[in-house]
């Protein structure tokens, strides 16, 4: 694969081939294909190659147990040969923590972080290199794992991980368990992937092409539906051991399997009224249906013993929508029925409420609800949660906490408010955020403060059914898992879960993918084998079943961390709880055994107890919350629940936020927001946290900050992907005053070429039109806006190469030639340099200063960011590290052809790309159908072209780079 950062997977690198005799005979057979054409139908298999974790680590004296303990640990090595890339990763139990590599800080954490890594090739140097990690504890087991992966050319990778030897330890705590280390995510799809792959399925065709499964594991396809029998959308086993099905149209159907559970030998429809029945689960001998189109929830029984569900009772109607509406019921651990729905279906009015409304987002939208019945047959529908989008499915873990696979809104892709389809632990009292904000348009930002955190992220997707593999027979880590199911791209997507104070740590793997294979519910049956079923949009579905037939694994032992965890977050779990039970009701014992919990490191304990302030009288707790040793979760909570008084005193009194971690930050600025505090706000620095820099530039656009434009402008030119550049461009274009002339230009310029070329779906034209209007709205010159509005509505076009004179080979530079600047050369000439800048054609891919266009990465703060021996590297040696944002691909079309160029515009529903071919040409663009892509690989060339230098000067060098390290100043 060359230059491919990436491998397949170990869910493919070692399975193919896996499949059992049986499992082939059912499953259409692959023929002969190379990696590059499985990863056409399979996008999702690529993942980047999984180094072994590192150990647990604390220092030799600190006490691991009690908050404000702190440590220091640090490594010595020595790095040889040619790096090509270096990546560092770094988590924490239990402790906020700081990474560094040759004194630069890379990675930071807050307690209850998730695992995180970063790209340090260009921090490492030949010879000695030092990485120190500081952590300071907070209640719990604290514990810190770097680990540091060094890869070089003609060389297998070598890791650094942290264990006993390192200066400062005195033990470990054993290895970082395999799912506790891996991210918190999936890699993003690939723009190769088709979303469309669902519409293969409407050809009746019976054909899926799947991929291997771990090993060990079978599949086979047991039937597909039959002509009369509609196509699938739920699934669940009676108490007979007979397989119910929802149909998408309306009614029930009843599969009766063979004593080897191979083949389906009868089929019977057994309910033809009830509409879309997206949810069933059995209470005994009673099934619950949540039917869609019906709009209600029904009981059904047999009531004369005839093996026939003769009484259909309407227990539960709820009024509202049906496209994001009444999905998956399951049996809970308290014996009750709970049910999932999306954002169209209204909460009914009588239901009791453990989520507090809220007067700027009234609309409740997505919830979590429970389904029971009193004696005297009252029904009760109690909603635990708000605020999501379209979750399907809903299940229950060993330790009874809830959890669901939640929607994004796609057509947002690519927008710096874009949410990724994700996996949620579902927790009384909790916002999820969605529709929160923007007159009830956009959703919170996941890091705010009021909304709960996210647990994994799986993507783009279309989310359908969720289960626990604790009914399996799986081996660990497969039995505790939460598989979680896909429908438009075709995947079942395995979710490790490790306790983690009052939650958890989530780390995933794609489990199985097919084209097509539109899934959309999964059960176990009383052998511990999964079945799942495809369908959906009327198209040809069938029934599947995968059991595991290798060899019986004995479950991995568990390290003195890892147990010391799990005890402190059961506890965590249990005190969460108590404070839950306050939710939803008033108790004069509330604010005292609360209060302490406010500020608790471990943000679900924290947003437990501020719910259940909320919903105490105000009169009991309002003067607490305004003393100035008050927390900040207190001010919040006084912030959401108290009056506009209340809002008007904390308005003025806010507490600064420098020098605060991240969390106390963000909820500084979260009440400036709820307030609409026009308290100035110092100087900003940039922050660390991407997060805090994000709101502080709405927050100083918002209070007409005189440094709203210039912070805004220098995050815009450090930023390093699209949706924290369209951010940054979005609260610039709503920040009314404090501009210069040149800003202007520069903001105006980087926005009109963001509008041509930003990768997204189908809001990203509504979105720039809005940004354009705010924009223009705050020039007040009128000849001024006229231009910038000519400069907006201008197509590109294909520029002629300015005409230069030729120049003459001078040297080929090296990075060790240029390294250090030239001690004999004259003082730089930023004017040369500048045209330099022009005449090397940086100016046609690049912006420093108000020179260039940007196509490329900003060069303005380079300096802040990067050294000189860096620049010159980047310069010399383009192809060394090629931002993924910046790098161009490869594709082989099925007629042999070859394309080369930048992903640049995406429509994940339409099933084609548009590749930027030329980058001196930014308007020449190839528009590619999916179906006419045989492979595609990224190119390993950078679309930088080499010895740029080669007809400099040294002098003529050192002008060009002083232009550049100073960031385009003009002389």
């Amino acid at each position: 694969m060359g230059q491919m950062s990436f491998r397949i997977s170990c869910s493919m690198a070692s399975m193919i081939g896996s499949q059992s005799p049986t499992a082939i005979k059912t499953i259409k057979k692959w023929p002969p294909m190379n990696a590059y054409q499985l990863l056409i139908l399979f996008p999702a298999l690529v993942a980047f190659a999984e180094p072994p974790p590192p150990q647990w680590i604390w220092s030799a004296n600190g006490d691991r147990m009690s908050a404000g303990a702190e440590t220091t640990a640090q490594r010595v090595f020595v790095a040889e040969g040619e790096i090509e890339r270096a990546t560092l990763r770094a988590t924490a139990d239990f402790a906020a923590l700081t990474v560094s590599l040759n004194g630069k800080a890379v990675l930071r954490f807050d307690p209850y972080d998730p695992p995180a890594e970063v790209d340090v090739s260009r921090l490492m140097v030949k010879g000695k290199n030092t990485i120190v990690a500081t952590a300071t504890g907070v209640d719990g087991p604290s514990a810190l794992a770097v680990s540091l992966e060094i890869v070089r050319k003609g060389a297998e990778p070598t890791l650094v991980g942290s264990d006993a030897t390192w200066k400062g330890v005195l033990r470990s705590q054993g290895a970082v368990d395999l799912q506790r280390w891996g991210l918190p995510r999936l890699p993003d799809v690939s723009p190769f992937s088709e979303y469309n792959q669902w519409m293969e399925a409407k050809s009746g065709s019976t054909d899926a092409r799947l991929s291997p499964l771990p090993p060990g594991f079978e599949i086979v396809k047991i039937r597909d539906a039959q002509p009369n029998e509609d196509t699938w959308i739920s699934l669940t086993f009676d108490p007979k051991g007979r397989i119910i099905i929802g149909k998408e149209q309306k009614g029930l159907l009843r599969l009766t399997l063979s004593s080897n559970r191979n083949e389906v030998v009868s089929s019977e429809t057994i309910e033809d009224t009830l509409k879309e029945c997206r949810g069933l689960a059995w209470k005994g001998n009673d099934l619950y249906a949540h039917a869609n189109n019906s709009k209600a929830v029904y009981r059904l029984r047999d009531t004369d013993g005839d093996d026939r569900l003769d009484e259909v009772t309407q227990v539960l109607a709820t009024k509202g929508d049906s496209g994001h509406g009444r999905n998956a019921l399951t049996l809970g651990p308290d014996g009750a029925v709970h049910a999932i729905t999306g954002d169209d279906v209204l909460v009914p009015a009588t239901s009791l409420r453990r989520t507090r409304p809220e007067p700027q987002a009234p609309n409740e939208l997505g919830h979590w609800a429970r389904y029971s019945e009193s004696a005297d047959g009252t029904a009760t529908w109690e909603t635990f949660c708000r605020g999501l989008r379209n979750p399907y499915g809903i299940d229950f873990n060993g330790d009874g906490e809830a959890f669901t696979y939640d929607a994004d809104h796609e057509a947002d892709t690519g927008l710096p408010y874009y949410r990724p389809t994700r996996i949620n632990h579902l927790v009384s009292g909790a916002n999820y955020g969605w529709h929160q904000d923007r007159q009830n348009q956009r959703s919170l930002p996941v890091h705010a403060p009021d909304t709960a955190p996210t647990t994994f992220d799986v993507g783009r997707g279309s989310p359908t059914g969720v289960r626990f593999g604790a009914r399996s027979h799986f081996p660990s880590p497969w039995k505790e898992a939460l598989f979680a199911l896909d429908w438009a791209y075709g995947r079942i997507v395995a979710v490790h879960l490790t306790p983690n104070g009052a939650s958890y740590t989530a780390s995933g793997v794609t489990f199985l993918e097919g084209r097509p294979l539109n899934v959309t519910d999964l059960v176990f049956d009383a052998d511990g084998a999964m079945w799942f079923v495809t369908g959906g949009r009327k198209t040809q579905a069938s029934l599947y079943r995968v059991r595991y037939t290798g060899q019986k694994t004995n479950p991995a032992p568990v390290d003195e961390q890892a147990q010391a965890s799990a005890a402190f977050s059961k506890q965590a779990r249990e005190l969460r709880k108590r404070l839950e039970r306050f939710h939803g009701k008033t108790d004069l014992a509330a604010v005292d055994e609360l209060w302490p919990h406010l500020d608790s490191a471990d943000p679900w304990i924290r947003t437990a107890a501020r719910v259940a302030l909320e919903w105490q009288p105000l009169d009991t707790w309002r003067e607490r919350a305004l003393a100035a040793d008050a927390g900040l979760t207190a001010k919040l909570a006084l912030a959401r629940a108290g009056s506009d008084a209340d809002r008007a005193a904390m308005a003025t009194a806010l507490p600064s936020f420098t020098g605060k971690s991240r969390t106390e930050k963000l909820t500084s600025l979260r009440i400036r927001e709820w307030t609409g505090s026009m308290k100035p706000i110092e100087k900003p620095a940039v922050d660390a946290s991407d997060a805090v820099n994000r709101e502080l530039a709405l927050a100083l656009a918002a209070i007409g900050s005189p440094d709203a434009v210039s912070f805004a402008l220098e995050r815009l030119a450090s930023a390093t992907e699209q949706m924290e550049r369209l951010h940054y461009i979005e609260a610039l274009a709503e920040t009314k005053s404090g501009w210069t002339t040149t800003q202007r230009d520069t903001f105006f310029t980087t926005l009109a070429h963001a509008r041509r070329f930003s990768s997204g779906d189908r809001m990203m034209p509504a979105f720039f039109q809005a940004l354009e209007k705010s924009a223009l709205a705050n020039v007040e010159d009128s000849a001024t806006r006229e231009r910038f509005a000519k400069l907006l509505a201008e197509e590109p076009v294909a520029e002629p190469m300015p005409a230069q004179p030729a120049r003459s080979f001078v040297q080929h530079w090296s990075v060790a030639d240029l390294e250090k600047p030239d001690a004999s050369a004259a003082k730089p000439d930023l004017k040369r340099g500048r045209e330099l800048f022009t005449a090397m054609l940086c100016a046609r891919c690049h912006v420093c200063g108000n020179t260039g266009r940007p196509m490329g990465p900003d060069l303005t703060t380079v300096a802040r960011r990067f050294s000189r021996r860096d620049l010159i590297e980047s310069i010399v040696e383009p192809s060394k590290v090629i931002a993924e944002v910046h790098q161009n691909v490869i594709v082989t079309k099925t007629d042999g052809s070859l394309v080369m160029g930048r992903v640049i515009q995406i429509n994940f529903r339409e099933s084609k790309l548009v590749l930027a071919t030329n980058p001196f040409a930014p308007a020449e663009s190839v528009t590619l159908a999916k179906s006419d892509i045989m492979h595609w690989e990224p190119a390993p060339v950078s679309p930088m072209p080499p010895a740029l230098l080669d007809t400099l000067t040294r002098a003529e060098i050192e002008d060009l780079l002083a232009f550049i390290l100073n960031g385009g100043a003009q002389p």
